[in-house]
């Protein structure tokens, strides 16, 4: 083979890897552009990771469970839209905590979108960062997302809950309806519908079309097997049914909604859970059967160090232990808990546990220390403004000093806990401190 021949064979082999490099490289740039960057593919952890981080740092005053499961949730699928839609300038904000940003341009995509139902999607993602910020622009992203695509069901029910939350009920019932309207019947969309006529019900205290409502997204939840709802449509109508003093049909719906979350293992519902059945039983005179749930409860809040939780269930306890008149159990219960109260600086449970520790000590008939406890709870409550509690240890101090035969002290604070239940608009408390007075205080 000749010198040339054998060169331009090494030229052509030459021009075949570089053309390879060339289009392993055009195509390593192509999907660069067009998927996202590998940091902003979050995986369903990751998003929640996330959504906790911004919930922590930008979230406002707690509402209710529901309420605030539902922010969490309206932030999570926000994530999921913006990941779907390659949105990242808007991911990398977010990454960053840097919701200003995020919200700057997502109101960017959404002012230049041409198609009005895409924009409606872009404005619920608003609205859903802006609940972190302000209820109120929130509710102006989806009501612009709702007039741009009447269908958009999301739209619709984040106005819902926006006006349920504020009380304003015919607008949150047009809401609501728009969603139930444009759900294919036995959806899950459909169910959603009805559990949130159900929380609009409740809202209103009326309890039978609440449980009704609850039951119709129960019955279709259950249609598609679809457990984490039927748990959640299952706790909310076990609170119907306690609010209705239906005690029995209330336990079978909390433990159906225990049995699911045990079997997710779902360590901070399961407390709830317990605490949710305690106070059932307790209602229900099953003093036992409570005592035994906030136990299981305490446990748990013990092993993950939940110091407000600790505390909280430190005074249920010693409440049940001074009803059953172990004041011994329970004095030591009560002292922990304030102790835990002050190293968290939890001003209301301070207050909250001089107050049983000045009921505790009226029945021990240690009349002096019963009555500088509930003096300190009064002072707590005085200096925070909580009325009603502040009417409740003038009550106390009132029942203290009439076993104590200082009948002129008692109807001093009784006349003082009425006033103040008077100023409080209280009227049903006002009338039995008045019949006290009356009783008590004749001369």
């Amino acid at each position: 083979m000749s010198l040339k021949y054998k060169l331009n064979i090494a030229y052509l082999l030459a021009l075949l890897v570089f053309i390879v490099l060339v289009s392993v490289i055009a195509i390593l740039l192509f999907q660069s552009k067009t998927n996202p960057s590998p940091s902003l593919l979050l995986s369903a952890n990751a998003n929640e990771h996330l959504v906790n981080q911004l919930n922590k740092k930008f979230s406002l005053k707690q509402g209710s469970k529901n309420d605030n499961q539902n922010i969490l949730q309206a932030l999570n699928n926000t994530l999921e839209h913006l990941q779907e839609s390659n949105q990242h300038q808007v991911l990398a904000a977010l990454n960053k905590l840097d919701l200003s940003a995020a919200i700057k341009s997502l109101d960017s995509l959404a002012q230049q979108e041409k198609k009005p139902r895409n924009a409606a999607k872009l404005w619920v993602d608003k609205g859903n960062l802006q609940q972190l910020q302000s209820a109120t622009l929130a509710q102006i992203a989806y009501q612009k997302a709702s007039e741009l695509d009447a269908m958009n069901i999301t739209a619709s029910n984040r106005l819902g809950h926006y006006y349920r939350q504020k009380k304003q009920f015919a607008l949150a019932e047009v809401a609501y309806n728009n969603v139930l309207t444009h759900s294919p019947k036995n959806s899950t969309t459909q169910a959603v519908a009805y559990a949130n006529f159900g929380l609009l019900y409740q809202a209103q205290a009326k309890l039978n079309q609440a449980e009704k409502a609850y039951l119709k997204a129960l019955d279709i939840n259950t249609l598609h097997n679809n457990k984490a709802s039927m748990a959640s449509n299952s706790e909310n109508l076990a609170i119907v049914y306690k609010e209705k003093k239906d005690f029995s049909t209330s336990e079978k719906h909390y433990l159906n909604t225990l049995s699911y979350y045990q079997s997710t293992k779902q360590d901070s519902h399961i407390a709830l859970l317990h605490t949710a059945l305690a106070s059932l039983y307790h209602q229900d005179q099953q003093i036992k059967k409570s005592q035994q749930h906030y136990e299981i409860a305490l446990n748990i809040y013990l092993k993950n160090k939940n110091k407000h939780k600790i505390a909280n269930h430190y005074s249920h306890l010693g409440i049940l232990y001074q009803q059953q008149r172990q004041t011994g159990k329970a004095l030591i219960l009560f002292k922990k808990s304030l102790s835990l109260n002050k190293e968290i600086k939890q001003i209301k449970g301070i207050a909250d546990q001089y107050g049983n520790l000045g009921i505790l000590y009226r029945l021990q008939k240690n009349f002096k220390q019963s009555e500088r406890s509930h003096l300190k709870a009064l002072e707590i409550y005085q200096q925070q403004a909580y009325r009603e509690s502040v009417s409740q240890q003038q009550t106390n101090l009132g029942f203290l000093y009439q076993a104590w035969e200082k009948t002129k002290k008692a109807c001093l604070y009784w006349q003082q806990a009425r006033e103040t239940l008077l100023s409080a608009k209280r009227q049903q408390r006002e009338k039995r401190i008045k019949h006290i007075i009356d009783k008590h205080c004749s001369n």
